[in-house]
C-alpha cells in the first residue's frame, strides 16, 4: 500500500496529538487552556464583591435607623464576573417610611455607595413589605379566620316525602340448596 497524504489524513485521527497540543475534554469546557484557573478566579471574585455589597446592605440599614430583626435581604449577582447586582430587600412595614421618595433616596445612596466604594453596579432594589405576626393587632397574635372547609351545624337529614314510609329493610334470601354433585 501506498503512503499518500490521503490515507495519512484519513488515518491520522489513531495518531495521539502532538505532546505541544492540548485538547479539551469537552468542546468550551476549556481546559487545557487555562480557562478553568480564570472561571475559578472569577468565582471567587465574585463571592468577594458580594460579601462587600452585603456589608454595605447592612452598614446602611443600621444608618437609617432600621433594626437588624425588621429585615432580611438577599443579593444576587447579575453576571459572572461580579459587576452587576440586584439587591432584594424583605422589610417590616413598620420600622421604615414605605414612602416611594424615601425608598427611591435609600436605592439612590445604596447605588452611589457601591459604584464609589467597590466600582459595582446595582441594577435593581427590590422592596417587599410584611406586618410582623406579633405587631398586626398590638402584641397579640391574631385569632385564625375560619376555615372554608368546616361545615356549618345544620339540622339532620330528613327524607324526602316521596320515599315510601312502608318500605322495609331487606333481608337475606333464601338459597336453594345445591344438588351433592354424584
Amino acid at each position: 500500500m501506498s503512503d499518500t497524504p490521503l490515507l495519512r489524513r484519513l488515518f491520522s485521527w489513531l495518531r495521539p496529538a502532538r505532546s505541544g497540543a492540548q485538547v479539551p475534554l469537552r468542546p468550551g469546557s476549556g481546559v487545557g487552556r487555562g480557562e478553568g484557573a480564570s472561571a475559578s478566579r472569577q468565582r471567587e471574585q465574585r463571592a468577594v464583591r458580594r460579601a462587600q455589597l452585603v456589608e454595605l446592605v447592612k452598614a446602611h440599614m443600621a444608618a437609617g435607623n432600621i433594626d437588624a430583626a425588621a429585615y432580611k435581604f438577599k443579593v444576587l449577582a447579575r453576571d459572572t464576573a461580579g459587576q452587576i447586582f440586584n439587591v432584594l430587600i424583605d422589610v417590616d412595614a413598620e420600622a421604615m417610611a414605605t414612602d416611594p421618595g424615601a425608598l427611591r433616596q435609600h436605592e439612590q445612596a445604596l447605588q452611589a455607595l457601591a459604584r464609589k466604594r467597590w466600582g459595582m453596579e446595582v441594577q435593581g432594589i427590590y422592596w417587599r413589605f410584611t406586618v410582623a405576626a406579633g405587631r398586626a393587632s398590638g402584641n397579640a397574635v391574631p385569632a385564625p379566620e375560619p376555615s372554608p372547609f368546616t361545615l356549618p351545624d345544620v339540622a339532620p337529614h330528613r327524607a324526602p316525602e316521596w320515599v315510601r314510609r312502608d318500605f322495609a329493610p331487606t333481608q337475606p334470601m333464601e338459597r336453594p340448596e345445591a344438588d351433592p354433585k354424584p
